[in-house]
C-alpha cells in the first residue's frame, strides 16, 4: 500500500513544525489515492472521518441544495488539508470535495490526526491557525453576502484571486480564473452576471481576458477600483 512521503507531510503547513515521531506516525497511518477530474473524493453529509492532504493537483469544496443549487466554497492545493472537520467532531462532512483536475491525495486516518494533534503541540497550533483563517474568510464572505451587489461580490473574488498569485511591487499580474459558472457558485449568483462584469471590466481597460486567464496591466489601479466595494 503507496503511502505519502515525509517531505509530503512536511509540505503541509499544519504538519510543518511537527516533530519525527509525529511524522513517521503519519506516513505509517496513510494511503495514497487517485481521484481523475470530477470524481468525488467525499460526499457532502458523509460520515467518514479521515483527513486528506493533497499531494498533486487540485480539489474543491462545495455543497449542493435539495434542488440541485451548487455553491463553491475553496480550491484545494497542494499542501492542503480537507476533512479535519469531521476528524475533530466526528460528525457528517459539511461539504462535498471534487477533484478540478486529476488529483492524488494522501488518506490520513482521523485517529493518527487526532493523535497528532493531542500530542505534539506545533501541530495543535498550526491547526488552529488554520482554522482561525478559515472562519475569518467565512466572516469576510458572510460580510459580502449581506451588503455588497453582484457585481461588487465579483470585483472581490477577482481581487482574492489576484491576491493569491501577486508579489509586493508587482505593477502587472496576471491570474488563472475558473470557469463563469464556477464565479458565479462561488458569490451565489448566476453565470451571466459574472460574465457581463468581466466584459464590463475589460470594456474600462482594467482587465483583459484571455480563455480562463486574466491580465491586469495596472495592478494597484485594478485595488484601487476593487477596494473601493465596501466605501
Amino acid at each position: 500500500m503507496a503511502k505519502v512521503s515525509k517531505e509530503q507531510v512536511r509540505h503541509c503547513k499544519v504538519f510543518a513544525e511537527a516533530g519525527d515521531n509525529t511524522i513517521v506516525a503519519l506516513v505509517e497511518n496513510s494511503r495514497m489515492m487517485n481521484f481523475v477530474k470530477n470524481r468525488q473524493i467525499i460526499g457532502q453529509a458523509d460520515m467518514s472521518t479521515d483527513v486528506y492532504l493533497v499531494v498533486e493537483g487540485v480539489a474543491r469544496a462545495k455543497s449542493f441544495s435539495e434542488k440541485g443549487k451548487e455553491v463553491s466554497y475553496r480550491d484545494i492545493k497542494p499542501g492542503e488539508i480537507f476533512g479535519e472537520f469531521s476528524a475533530i467532531d466526528e460528525a457528517p462532512r459539511s461539504s462535498a470535495v471534487l477533484a478540478v483536475s486529476d488529483c492524488v491525495v494522501a488518506k490520513i486516518s482521523a485517529r493518527s490526526f487526532r493523535k497528532a494533534v493531542t500530542t505534539d503541540s506545533n501541530v495543535a497550533l498550526a491547526l488552529v491557525e488554520l482554522l482561525v483563517e478559515k472562519n475569518r474568510a467565512l466572516t469576510e464572505r458572510i460580510h459580502e453576502f449581506g451588503t455588497l451587489a453582484v457585481r461588487f461580490r465579483i470585483q472581490s473574488e477577482l481581487l482574492r484571486l489576484a491576491e493569491a498569485t501577486c508579489e509586493d511591487g508587482d505593477e502587472s499580474i496576471s491570474f488563472d480564473i475558473p470557469t463563469h459558472l464556477e464565479l458565479a457558485n462561488r458569490i451565489c449568483t448566476h453565470r451571466e452576471a459574472v460574465t457581463k462584469e468581466l466584459n464590463y471590466l475589460a470594456s474600462i481597460d482594467l482587465i483583459q481576458i484571455t480563455k480562463s486567464t486574466v491580465f491586469v496591466k495596472n495592478y494597484q489601479r485594478f485595488k484601487q477600483v476593487a477596494g473601493m466595494i465596501d466605501m
